[in-house]
């Protein structure tokens, strides 16, 4: 995550390994009222990871009325190869979270 403007990513240490994907529902410092929302049809397409291991990714809603819904990886792939599927994209899908698709 960049600090400003103009900055570019530092890895820090060899083996440091940012997460790729990450939607939490929950309240933080830049909610601006009290009421949670809902994350619905979000995509992600053409997203290509070249390394030595694949980032993590998580998603979790806060509950059965603020879940996560309808989330769509389209050709994600990790040194070439199409990821099918939440276990070899490494993404953990946690409470609240429904309907998360891998396409071509």
């Amino acid at each position: 995550m960049q600090g400003k403007p103009g900055e570019t990513y530092s890895p820090g240490a060899p083996n440091y390994c940012p997460e790729l994907l990450v939607i939490v529902i929950r309240k933080n410092f830049y909610s601006k009222d009290d009421q949670p929302g809902t994350v619905r049809n979000v995509l992600f397409k053409n997203i290509s990871v070249i390394r030595s291991r694949m980032p993590e990714s998580w998603m979790r809603g806060l509950d059965a009325e603020h879940d996560v819904s309808g989330v769509s990886l389209v050709n994600l792939r990790f040194n070439g190869e199409r990821l099918q599927t939440a276990q070899d994209a490494q993404l953990r899908l946690e409470n609240h979270v429904h309907d998360v698709l891998f396409r071509d």
